[in-house]
């Protein structure tokens, strides 16, 4: 396949199709719109990947490309498939009604790079990733959005190894996945990082798994910690995450389920979390809240223990406050830590109830 390369031009494909294989619209080596450029693809089908655009590489610099009605009939990239995916210089990708029949619903990749730019997907789905696959995704002074992704499988708008945004914003509405992650679903080894000034909010998602809005998967030992990584797997530094509305249906972690945690001069508020299981907004294995942070989870409910937390290591509070607020479970109707707790900071509990033990707090040690 050849190269694509558009400065100021406009390139527009409607009702096209590659039936026995890939590029529905366009098959390339390379695609590059830069300097004002725009493409605009239309009902566009592949019959195995890249409903729209297979390609090495797309890259947009200060251009704008959009597709709807994209499907990637036996294959992944609904939209998209490439091994990478670079948005730069206010550059604008937006999909709508886009599916893939294995991964990835709007956008397949390897690295996805969204540097001064947005990305928009909405109603994509697919088995794995309804929104978007990829191994690493990097948001810098940038715009991630997705609204109403599915997937049968988990990841019901991205499933990854690594999302970090930085001074971004990144949004998730009306998402769900038929096993884990509602709306992000992270494999074994991945990692989650806001920082310097983020925001990152999660609405309405639901798993029927795990992990109504974040699931990590976990491996190794029982536990499965990982504390003793250089990067902590979910970390928000100096940054906001907000989560309302979510649900674990069968399975425990209302919000987020995570081998550890770290919060760093943060602002948490997860709301009308529930689980079946344990943790109604979160579940984790070891909790570090520290500099000045202040983590807030109203309304959750676990049909297990931790009505709002479930800790099964060490919580850690320094210089930090936790709240916890209407919240019920088995034991722990607020928070629930059955290894050790050490705290310096503030937790507060206000009506919390539990249906044993330990209506405010239910702890091994503290």
């Amino acid at each position: 396949a050849g190269h694509i390369a558009s400065s100021q031009s406009t390139l527009t494909c409607e009702d096209v199709r590659a039936t026995q294989g890939s590029g529905g619209a366009i098959n390339a080596s390379s695609v590059q719109l830069r300097e004002g450029s725009s493409a605009a693809i239309r009902n566009s089908s592949a019959g195995i990947h890249g409903g729209a655009i297979r390609a090495g590489e797309l890259v947009l610099a200060a251009s704008n490309c959009s597709g709807l009605d994209v499907v990637a009939q036996a294959g992944a990239g609904g939209f998209v498939h490439a091994a990478g995916v670079s948005l730069s210089e206010s550059a604008v990708l937006s999909v709508e009604k886009a599916k893939a029949s294995t991964s990835g619903g709007g956008v397949f990749t390897g690295q996805l790079g969204v540097n001064a730019s947005a990305l928009s997907v909405v109603g994509a789905a697919a088995a794995a990733g309804g929104s978007v696959y990829a191994n690493s995704v990097s948001v810098v002074d940038g715009t991630v959005a997705a609204q109403n992704g599915a997937a049968l499988e988990s990841g019901g708008c991205f499933m990854l190894t690594q999302l970090q945004a930085s001074s971004s914003s990144v949004a998730f509405l009306n998402c769900s996945a038929g096993a884990n992650g509602g709306c992000l679903g992270l494999f074994s080894s991945g990692t989650l990082a806001f920082s310097s000034n983020s925001t990152a909010s999660f609405e309405n998602c639901q798993a029927q798994g795990s992990g109504g809005a974040v699931h990590f998967e976990l491996s190794g030992s029982a536990s499965g910690r990982r504390m003793d990584d250089a990067t902590p797997p979910f970390t928000v530094a100096q940054s906001s995450f907000s989560c309302t509305g979510s649900q674990a249906v069968q399975g425990r972690g209302g919000a987020v389920l995570a081998p550890s945690v770290e919060f760093r001069g943060a602002a948490l508020n997860i709301a009308g979390g529930s689980a079946a299981g344990d943790g109604g907004c979160l579940w984790t294995m070891d909790a570090l809240v520290e500099e000045s942070s202040t983590v807030t989870s109203t309304g959750c409910t676990a049909q297990g223990d931790g009505g709002a937390w479930m800790v099964s290591g060490t919580l850690t509070v320094v210089s930090g406050t936790v709240r916890v607020e209407d919240a019920i479970a088995d034991s722990g109707g607020g928070l629930r830590v059955t290894g050790s707790a050490v705290v310096s900071g503030e937790l507060n509990a206000n009506n919390c109830t539990a249906r044993a033990n330990g209506g405010g707090f239910s702890m091994s040690a503290l």
